[in-house]
């Protein structure tokens, strides 16, 4: 008796610190730490990006680039990646930056595009944009990804645009004008682009304009440089931006108990999953216990 006594004691407490561990689980979650080889070693890890676009969507947008003459037929996938963002760059260029509406979050993202098009009072941010972006090159046939700048109080999101030609991926910031950024006449990538604006490198970037897009040297002194480039903060990779399937019941079970995210980070500081670990040791104990707890009480019962 005093055995089971215990033991009932032993599986209590076991729950009682699952539950407390299950309301504080965002502090314990996996988090998927990567390498810059890594991230950019397999460009159809990323795929599901595409996938996740309305169909709907992709249609309109494929069909509104080959009205305006957009198609990958006769370019090379920088001239195409190139000619796409400068067109959305003017058709969005009388909105005002800042907080998206909430009619404007509400709409699928071709709608939202097509809406902001018609309202030019109608403001956007930098996670607009780049939805765009990943809409229109994916239509196009071009492998776009999604990429978020964790800076506390001031995330920022932006492209990469993979080029088959050269197996490289070049930046894309459409809500800042940057088009491309090289350095010595080659493509930067986002990480290349960081570090490149750390030196004392020249820089140069493209910018759409009424007369098309040009080549100008970056001012490193840039607000927008100075706020999201110039500080060592996460890079958040995504590997799919379907919030209604991320957080399905089946897929946040997964989360919760298996080493798996919907995105990658990469940090020059990689922190450590051993909370998560020592969560997951808490949760399979528990579940012993409470195993072990009712083959105990069987076993008595039948003695």
């Amino acid at each position: 008796m005093k055995r089971r006594s215990l033991l009932l004691l032993l599986t209590l407490a076991l729950l009682a610190a699952n539950a407390a561990l299950f309301l504080q689980r965002d502090r314990f979650a996996y988090h998927a730490y990567s390498s810059e080889r890594a991230l950019y070693a397999d460009p159809q890890e990323w795929d599901g990006l595409a996938a996740d676009l309305r169909a709907d969507d992709k249609r309109a947008a494929a069909d509104e680039l080959r009205e305006a003459g957009l198609t990958t037929q006769g370019r090379t996938t920088e001239q195409a990646v190139l000619a796409i963002t400068s067109y959305l760059e003017q058709r969005l260029a009388r909105n005002p930056q800042g907080p998206p509406s909430a009619r404007t979050l509400a709409l699928s993202d071709y709608s939202a595009y097509r809406y902001l098009c018609q309202q030019p009072g109608e403001s956007l941010q930098c996670g607009t944009y780049s939805r765009t972006v990943l809409l229109f090159c994916s239509a196009a046939g071009i492998r776009t990804r999604y990429i978020q700048l964790v800076n506390p109080g001031d995330d920022h999101v932006f492209n990469e645009c993979f080029l088959p030609e050269t197996g490289r991926w070049m930046l894309v910031d459409l809500s800042n004008n940057q088009l491309a950024a090289r350095r010595d006449g080659k493509l930067l990538t986002a990480l290349e682009f960081r570090r490149a604006v750390q030196t004392q490198m020249a820089v140069t970037v493209d910018r759409s304009g009424p007369a098309g897009t040009r080549p100008e040297p970056l001012d490193k002194g840039a607000r927008y440089i100075r706020s999201y480039y110039t500080r060592r903060v996460p890079y958040f990779y995504y590997h799919t931006l379907n919030l209604e399937s991320t957080y399905s019941l089946k897929n946040k079970l997964e989360r919760y108990f298996l080493p798996v995210s919907w995105y990658e980070i990469y940090t020059e500081t990689p922190g450590s999953n051993a909370w998560f670990f020592a969560r997951l040791t808490m949760a399979v104990a528990g579940m012993l216990a409470v195993l072990f707890l009712g083959w105990t009480l069987i076993r008595d019962k039948h003695d």
